[in-house]
């Protein structure tokens, strides 16, 4: 609430995610005080307390979530729900993005197991003692991209159109 508050105080306008592609693509300008206010992994806890202030706000925000945990079938008790997405989707007030398919997991990435990003590392292939080539890196992360991008659009009826990359790793180091 506090943060949101001062945003508002401050005179910030919360953008929804389809003004903040449109300006990306240079079609529109935005105020000086737009901001993006974003959560990621499609968690409960970042959906009940925080819609009410964006309702009172008038304020957007986007949810970048995981369609592996939030669209299975079943009652969830810390991923949002399908049924509660959609409720977000039609209140206007958020959108939906990706969050990766199979990537918020660590992998290993070495002989000795060592844990690594799904995005940032090449894979350790145990059966075959070694790490995965640059062709097998790409085809992983396109199909990650190109499933998550499919099963949210398909399930949600939305246009997904941004990642954003588990853990902030995206093979920056």
């Amino acid at each position: 609430y506090d943060q949101m508050t001062a945003l508002k105080e401050a005179g910030y306008n919360a953008i929804a995610y389809d003004e903040f592609e449109r300006f990306a693509k240079g079609i529109i300008a935005l105020p000086e005080k737009s901001v993006l206010i974003t959560f990621d992994d499609g968690r409960k806890d970042s959906y009940y307390p925080v819609d009410p202030i964006l309702q009172a706000y008038g304020y957007h925000a986007t949810i970048f979530i995981l369609p592996k945990y939030s669209l299975e079938s079943g009652v969830r008790d810390y991923y949002l729900s399908k049924p509660e997405l959609k409720k977000m989707l039609a209140s206007g007030r958020w959108s939906v993005q990706s969050h990766s398919l199979d990537a918020h997991t660590y992998y290993p990435v070495s002989a000795n197991g060592t844990p690594g990003y799904y995005y940032a590392n090449k894979l350790w292939v145990e059966d075959e003692k070694r790490l995965e080539n640059d062709k097998e890196f790409r085809e992983r992360i396109l199909d990650d991209l190109k499933s998550s991008k499919a099963i949210l659009e398909s399930e949600l009826h939305i246009k997904v159109s941004g990642i954003a990359y588990p853990f902030g790793q995206y093979g920056q180091n």
